[in-house]
């Protein structure tokens, strides 16, 4: 259980970074416009499933689960920032065909 306190952290931090423009992402994606948007899109993504992950942590620290409900409940926990982070590379991916700069 405390790689998952681990993993919330290290993700909450990379987030935080990706903020502040800390953050590796595809050379495809570099020297846009949009660029730095698209870096705190990451950021929030990576900021969102840390917290999320951090929250799990706190919640079931001191409860007996076994390790199949724990993943479970992870993924599901999780969900949030998958789709926030489809949605935006969604959205960054079909800027990145329509109007290449």
């Amino acid at each position: 259980m405390n790689i998952v306190l681990f993993m919330g952290i290290f993700w909450s931090i990379y987030g935080i970074l990706g903020l502040f423009g800390v953050q590796r992402i595809p050379p495809k994606y570099k020297g846009k416009k949009w660029t730095k948007s698209y870096i705190r899109c990451c950021g929030v993504s990576w900021m969102l499933l840390g917290f999320l992950w951090l929250a799990f942590y706190l919640a079931a620290h001191n409860v007996n689960i076994n390790y199949f409900t724990a993943v479970i409940i992870l993924i599901a926990v999780s969900i949030p920032a998958i789709i926030f982070t489809f949605a935006y590379d969604r959205k960054y991916k079909t800027m990145l065909m329509n109007k290449p700069e």
